[in-house]
């Protein structure tokens, strides 16, 4: 009966990532990619330009990422 009995798996990837890899295609990921690298970005800088693409995120998010704050980094 308890056989395969295995504690949940948490998702590797922050909300930002999970987002980007279910709604963007391969060249829109690497163009966000590119963009959280850029250091002449800020972080409201991006995320108000993603918004204004239709990608809905948070600076927080993208701030997160960049500093290596969220669980993508653990």
């Amino acid at each position: 009966m308890l056989e395969g009995l295995q504690p949940k798996q948490k998702e590797a990837l922050c909300g930002l990532m999970r987002k980007a890899a279910a709604e963007l295609d391969a060249d829109d990921y690497k163009i966000l990619m590119d963009a959280i690298d850029d250091p002449r970005w800020t972080s409201n800088g991006l995320a108000e330009a993603l918004r204004e693409r239709g990608f809905q995120v948070h600076k927080n998010a993208v701030g997160e990422h960049r500093k290596g704050a969220c669980i993508c980094a653990r």
